[in-house]
């Protein structure tokens, strides 16, 4: 008997199909684990027009997308690192205006070229927005206002 009989080839698909299914699911729930890592991007006037991520899969994290209609939002969880690089090599800041999701010794101040990088604190309040507001040294025109949302 062939092991590629007429019954056994139904059997063998479902479960090529079944492994494939758990990967996806592994590979999302992976991509979630991963910290984020935030590009400032500045303009000709060393100001920043806008923020990219290097992925932000909110609904696996709330179960709902909780950046939906938020201007250059990514979600978070505790006891992750988020990061912040440069476009262009400026001194920035971080300030945030509340309380910062991140442990105290976290440093939010780069010099030219340099990278934030901060880790989420553990006991920091589960879904809530964290606003903040990126400074760019040589910006004439003010900060830029993004937003953390860190999940359970």
């Amino acid at each position: 008997m062939s092991i590629f009989s007429k019954k056994t080839i139904p059997l063998q698909l479902a479960q090529i199909a079944i492994m494939l299914v758990l990967m996806m699911v592994v590979n999302v729930a992976k991509a979630e684990a991963e910290d984020k890592i935030l590009t400032i991007n500045v303009d000709a006037n060393n100001c920043v027009t806008s923020i990219t991520s290097n992925g932000n899969n909110c609904t696996a994290a709330f179960g709902v997308n909780a950046c939906e209609n938020k201007k250059d939002c990514i979600c978070s969880k505790k006891d992750k690192h988020v990061a912040w690089d440069i476009s262009k090599k400026q001194k920035f800041e971080i300030q945030f205006t509340g309380k910062s999701p991140f442990k105290q010794n976290c440093d939010l101040i780069a010099d030219e070229g340099n990278r934030i990088k901060c880790k989420v604190a553990v006991d920091v309040n589960a879904n809530t927005d964290y606003y903040y507001a990126v400074n760019v040294a040589a910006c004439a025109s003010g900060p830029y206002d993004p937003i953390i949302i860190i999940g359970r």
